[in-house]
């Protein structure tokens, strides 16, 4: 990573609050990469769009041949196999995309936080990081913040979190954890001490137990 910033991978299962501690980290100069964002960006190349409408069915896409994210989630999220068959087709190109943003970034910012679903947060997944940060928080918890932002029912949610790697596999995935079970003030102070970590530290001095950031 000589002569850029940190590139880090900001994971965490639904309802973790992962954009929260992203939006932390930028408040300290990171510049944050969402990859659902990007993903949106993805969905809009019509050759993506064909693909999906021949994996998941016309029902996927408009009269004009734009995805429907609705459609396409109802249709993917629903069993193993559809997510595994969407992140597919979508997966390698979003992953460039965000190699990409984020090494440019890294030239002008102190530190980049790409924030991304949970799904196999790892190192091979994204060889370009420097680390994995897990934003974990109790099952209840997360369901009960998902719930209450209105946008899915619970049954919902809970499938959704059940196709998710679960505490465990994310944090043996990390090399840091921010846990995200109770004020925001802990939180703070969690993500302000590992941002003093990753950017005062050299290459190959940074990796430490997820239980040291809190």
């Amino acid at each position: 990573m000589s002569g850029r910033a940190p590139i880090v991978i900001v994971a965490g299962g639904i309802g973790s609050g992962k954009s929260l501690v992203a939006r932390l980290m930028s408040d300290y100069g990171a510049a944050v990469i969402d990859l659902d964002a990007i993903g949106r960006d993805v969905l809009r190349d019509p050759d993506v769009a064909s693909a999906l409408a021949h994996a998941f069915g016309p029902d996927v896409v408009d009269s004009d041949g734009r995805v429907d994210a609705a459609a396409l989630a109802r249709a993917a999220f629903s069993t193993p196999e559809g997510t595994e068959t969407l992140n597919g087709i979508t997966h390698p190109a979003i992953i460039e995309a965000a190699r990409a943003r984020s090494e440019a970034l890294a030239l002008t910012h102190p530190l980049v936080a790409v924030e991304v679903s949970a799904g196999e947060a790892t190192h091979e997944r994204y060889p370009w990081s420097d680390a994995v940060v897990a934003v974990v928080a109790p099952l209840e918890t997360r369901i009960a913040r998902v719930v209450a932002r209105g946008r899915q029912r619970e049954e919902d949610a809970r499938a959704r979190a059940s196709r998710q790697p679960d505490e465990a596999t994310l944090r043996a995935w990390a090399d840091y954890a921010i846990v995200n079970d109770g004020r925001i003030e802990d939180v703070e102070k969690q993500v302000r001490r590992l941002v003093d970590v990753l950017t005062g530290f050299p290459p190959g001095a940074r990796r430490a137990s997820p239980s040291d950031v809190r």
